[in-house]
């Protein structure tokens, strides 16, 4: 009966040191509701340099990353940029969420 007992002690604890050692591997994934990527654009100024400012109307993101289309990026949820001379510029917004990342397609100013 002891030779017994010392078998169904050592499958417990073997069993419980395998459950214990058990958890979820880190993939480097996030996790949750996929970021839908927005913002709209104010024009501040008339003359040049013109001074636009860009607010970011996303859902579900955390980290804001602009590009203004000359070259140059910002990062956060409101961003002003100043653009030197008139032109045509081409600004993205790329929003990073829990679920994934999400890019807005370029808008022309």
């Amino acid at each position: 009966m002891k030779n017994t007992w010392n078998k169904a002690v050592c499958v417990l604890l073997g069993g419980s040191v395998f459950l214990a050692s058990c958890e979820k591997e880190d993939t480097g994934e996030l996790e949750g509701v996929a970021p839908t990527a927005d913002f709209t654009a104010a024009i501040n100024t008339t003359e040049f340099p013109t001074v636009v400012t860009f607010t970011n109307t996303s859902q579900n993101g955390f980290l804001y990353q602009w590009e203004f289309g000359d070259n140059s990026t910002g990062t956060g949820e409101t961003v002003t940029h100043t653009y030197p001379r008139g032109g045509t510029y081409k600004v993205r917004l790329t929003a990073a969420g829990r679920g994934a990342r999400a890019l807005r397609p370029r808008r022309t100013l």
